[in-house]
């Protein structure tokens, strides 16, 4: 359900930024496609939680107020959002392991 609510809301990037005209295909792929991305973080899969069961709430707050603070000081919200993300980048890839050996 997740791919098809990104599939969703990539085809009407796609369509937006080809044909912005077009306002009843790239709505009506917005709507599906925020509508699909709610009910696969709402809904359980077979054998396994729902998405939202293993966040990290501060982490939520955290881009939430990122999110809100870029439609008003995008030049503010939009770096530090990218920073967080870039910071949580690095913390998950393994350090390199130097050889001895030359």
């Amino acid at each position: 359900m997740g791919v098809a609510a990104a599939g969703c809301l990539i085809a009407a990037a796609v369509v937006y930024v080809t044909r912005p005209d077009q306002t009843l295909w790239w709505a009506g792929a917005m709507r599906v496609g925020i509508v699909m991305g709610a009910l696969w973080f709402a809904l359980p899969g077979r054998g396994q939680s729902a998405a939202w069961a293993s966040w990290d709430w501060k982490a939520v707050g955290f881009v939430a107020l990122c999110g809100l603070l870029s439609f008003r000081a995008p030049q503010i919200g939009v770096p530090l959002l990218a920073g967080w993300w870039f910071w949580r980048w690095l913390k998950s890839v393994p350090p390199t392991s130097l050889t001895a050996d030359r």
